[in-house]
Parts: structure tokens; sequence; C-alpha cells
């Protein structure tokens, strides 16, 4: 059925006389994924939420139902899925009263007669028992050796030590010898990293819709997959709209610009090469870095 659902796609991409390059500079997704697709080969595809994602993309681009060809690959994800392993002959309904037969290092046993030998389990805790009791003995004798000696030698070394504590107390003490104080220059901070140009990255924490534009040209307009990133370089600007802005993460010259905003939250930013801004009525754009520069007052 996967391979049917393949077949479908190739038919569809070829009618159109696209190639898997075309296809991944428009949806933005691996062409290795694109060809698993349309062999067949669930194996090679990331997780079944992304598989259904790429599939809705595609299914999208090449004019095809997203929504037939998402549920005639879960039927084929279902269908694939391997029968369970666990089964014991001749243990089920109409079976005749019989032990079970287990093969034990390469010997057919009955269960009743592995459970009537001794448990090896028991040996070693019998063993692991004796060796924890000896070895409390041993701390018990080294701690009563240790505290009975230190009460008999504690006398004899306090009646050592005296003298030595009244010559040191007669001794002449050393001249204080004055030190001069070093006080460090304080070191200026940094300056600023200034850029040329915008070089931004999108990190997508969540499946969302996006459209960016690069120097006023439409460079993408679609949907990403969690886990998926996108890179994209200008000279003057970057516009970037999402309809889930907690799904989005911004990397803007070298920074982190952190998620756009709150899940489903219909979010633009404009990037410059030195500057990021919201677009909101009223409100002026907000300077990345660096020292805004004066604004003119008008007479009156």
């Amino acid at each position: 059925m996967l391979q049917k659902l393949g077949e479908q796609l190739q038919q569809a991409r070829q009618a159109r006389g696209l190639s898997l390059e075309d296809a991944e500079r428009i949806i933005r997704i691996r062409r290795k994924y694109l060809a698993a697709l349309e062999r067949g080969d669930h194996l090679a595809l990331p997780t079944a939420l992304q598989v259904r994602g790429f599939l809705q993309s595609y299914g999208t681009y090449l004019g095809l139902d997203a929504a037939a060809l998402v549920a005639q690959l879960d039927r084929a994800l279902a269908a694939a899925r391997r029968p369970s392993r666990w089964h014991v002959p001749g243990f089920g309904a109409g079976s005749e009263a019989s032990p079970l037969i287990a093969r034990v290092s390469g010997r057919r046993m009955a269960f009743h007669s592995i459970a009537a030998k001794p448990s090896s389990w028991r040996r070693v805790q019998r063993i692991i028992n004796f060796e924890l009791l000896a070895m409390l003995s041993v701390v018990a004798v080294l701690g009563w050796a240790f505290v009975w000696g230190g009460r008999r030698i504690a006398p004899t070394l306090l009646a050592t030590a005296q003298p030595a504590v009244t010559q040191a107390a007669v001794a002449p003490t050393a001249t204080p010898t004055l030190i001069q104080e070093v006080l460090q220059t304080p070191t200026a901070p940094p300056p600023l990293t200034t850029f040329t140009d915008v070089q931004l990255g999108l990190l997508f924490e969540q499946r969302s819709y996006v459209r960016v534009l690069v120097d006023d040209k439409l460079d993408f307009d679609g949907q990403a997959v969690a886990g998926e990133r996108l890179e994209y370089s200008g000279v003057q600007r970057v516009e970037v709209t999402t309809a889930n802005g907690a799904g989005v993460r911004v990397q803007f010259n070298q920074r982190d610009e952190g998620l756009m905003g709150a899940f489903g939250e219909i979010v633009t930013w404009v990037f410059l090469p030195n500057q990021k801004s919201t677009p909101t009525p009223g409100a002026p754009p907000a300077p990345i870095g660096g020292t805004p520069a004066p604004t003119g007052t008008a007479a009156p």
C-alpha cells in the first residue's frame, strides 16, 4: 500500500514535469525524504508525525488531496505493523491440557520441571549475606580498636604538645612589612558587533505556517514541521510572518532572539542589518545594537 501511495506521488510529479530538486527548493523538504515517500520506504523516513507533515505539504504542492493521502498513509502504516511474536504452541482454545514446553539451553523442558529445580538466586543470596556479615564484623572490630586506642594515646599527645605551645608564645614576632596596594585599572567593555547584511535562521519547534520576504521578494510561503531549520541571507531586510509564534525560534546575526510569540499568535518581525522591529501601528522599530540616531524637531 505504501508503494501504491509512492507511485501516485511520482506520477503526479512527472505529469507536472517537475523534478525532486524542484520540489525540494519550493516546499523546503529534503530530496531524500521525497524520494523515500515515492518509493514507499517508511524505514528511511523520520517519525510518523513528520511523515504526515511531509506528505501533506508534498501532496498540496502536487495538486492532490492532502487529507486523502494522509488517511491512505495511516492505513498503510497500520498494515505494515508486525504481528505479536508472543505465541505459545498448544496454548489456546480447543487445545488439549498438556504441560507447556520451553526450550532452555537447546533442550526442551516442561515448565513444571523448570519450577522444580532449585533457584540459583537463593544460593547467590546466601553467599552475599555471609560476605556482608563478615564485612560488618571487620568494621566493628576496627572501630572498637580505634576508639579504645585513641583514649589511651590522647593524654600522651597532649602532654607532648604543651611545651611547644609555650615556646611559640614567647617567640619574638616578626616586624610587619607594608605592602603597597595595587589598584586595577578598569577595562572598557568590548564594542558591539555591527553587521552589513542580515543573516537569519528559523528553527521550528512546532508545526507552523511561515512566510519569508528577502529584500522585498517572496522566498518561502508554506508550512514547516518540527525540527526543520531554514536559513536566509538578505542585503537590506528580511521579513518573517508566522501564524504560530510559539513554533518558530529566530537566530538573527549570531544572536538568539527566542520564540516569536505565543501559540497560535500571528506575528511579523522585520530584520535590518543591525535592527529588529515589529510592525505595530503607531510604534517605531526597536534597534538591536548601537546608539539610535537623534531625530530632528520640527520648528513651530
